[in-house]
């Protein structure tokens, strides 16, 4: 039996900061890129065709909820709610990582609402939602709670790419880094 590692490189964003990023006046923008967003998921064939009646419940019911919140609270209400749900689920990526993907109903409803509140409130798009659960990642990773993961390309190149230095911007800071951690599995 061997070992695997694997190192990453990206930028880590406490999903409890970006939720404080949201003000009023995103509601609209969240509300209109929703709607953008499940019409484009609608009309992609390949997408529609692999969805259950699960996926596409859940995903009608957070856009529901979405265009018909009355207060910028209401969306970040649903928001919580997914990540909580989805934190409830046992999906380990290896075993030190859990990862939210677009592999289960609550994947895609939490993906299609980070996509669409991130394209309004940041400038760049998260790859993942992923929770550490494990110290035995070597890296300096929050453990147990929900992070964004950014992709190191769109943030980082020699030095921060103009994507990073608007994020940086957009979360009041001067400058960002890019977050390490090698994981171990057998």
């Amino acid at each position: 039996m061997g070992m695997d590692l694997y190192s990453t490189d990206c930028f880590l964003l406490k999903f409890s900061k970006f939720v404080k990023l949201l003000l009023p006046q995103h509601l609209r923008g969240i509300q209109r890129d929703a709607i953008r967003l499940h019409r484009q998921r609608m009309e992609n064939i390949n997408w529609t065709e692999d969805e259950t009646p699960e996926i596409r419940k859940k995903k009608y019911n957070i856009i529901q909820g979405i265009v018909s919140a009355k207060t910028i609270d209401e969306v970040i209400e649903i928001l919580v709610a997914i990540v909580n749900s989805s934190m409830s689920e046992d999906k380990t990526f290896g075993d030190d990582t859990m990862v939210f993907d677009e592999d289960t109903a609550d994947g895609i409803a939490q993906m299609m609402l980070i996509q669409c509140i991130s394209r309004v409130v940041l400038p760049l798009e998260p790859k993942y939602v992923r929770v550490f659960l494990s110290e035995e990642i070597n890296g300096p990773v929050p453990v147990g709670i929900p992070v964004l993961e950014f992709d190191y390309s769109d943030c980082f190149e020699t030095r921060m790419t103009a994507g990073g230095e608007a994020l940086a911007h957009s979360l009041g800071r001067n400058t960002i880094s890019p977050d390490h951690w090698t994981d171990m599995s057998d």
